[in-house]
């Protein structure tokens, strides 16, 4: 691979950072966890052994949101908006061994793209299709 090639690709990670650092930024744990007992994730994650489990460090519902959909359209690498309503969870992952946020947005009547977010610094885990 040649330099620029891995050049660019260290700014499209170093993009994505800010991203998920701004909306952290403009959405603070003041804006809430979208109605999730954050103890209840809490305490699942240290009963599943998990890291990252003080619930003081949960970003916000909306926080999620915002770094899924990149927060001002200019990002080409969102989660596409679908045909209804973006569904939001907080839940500890035993997969991931860590409280995540899964944002799922349906595509169609049987198909929809789920990313997993950590909750505690909002880095994109995952991203599937179903």
């Amino acid at each position: 691979m040649t330099w620029w090639l891995l050049g660019l690709l260290g700014l499209a990670a170093c993009d994505t950072r800010e991203r998920e650092e701004d909306c952290i930024g403009r959405y603070g744990p003041e804006y809430g966890y979208g109605g999730v007992d954050v103890a209840s994730v809490q305490q699942a994650c240290e009963l599943g052994g998990g890291t990252g489990c003080g619930a003081d460090r949960y970003i916000s519902a909306e926080a999620a949101r915002c770094i899924a959909e990149g927060h001002d359209g200019a990002n080409p690498d969102v989660l596409p908006a679908g045909n209804a309503p973006w569904v939001l969870w907080l839940a500890f992952d035993s997969d991931w061994r860590r409280p995540v946020w899964t944002v799922a947005a349906t595509l169609a009547s049987d198909s929809g793209e789920i990313w997993t977010l950590d909750a505690a610094s909002g880095e994109i885990l995952a991203r599937e299709l179903w």
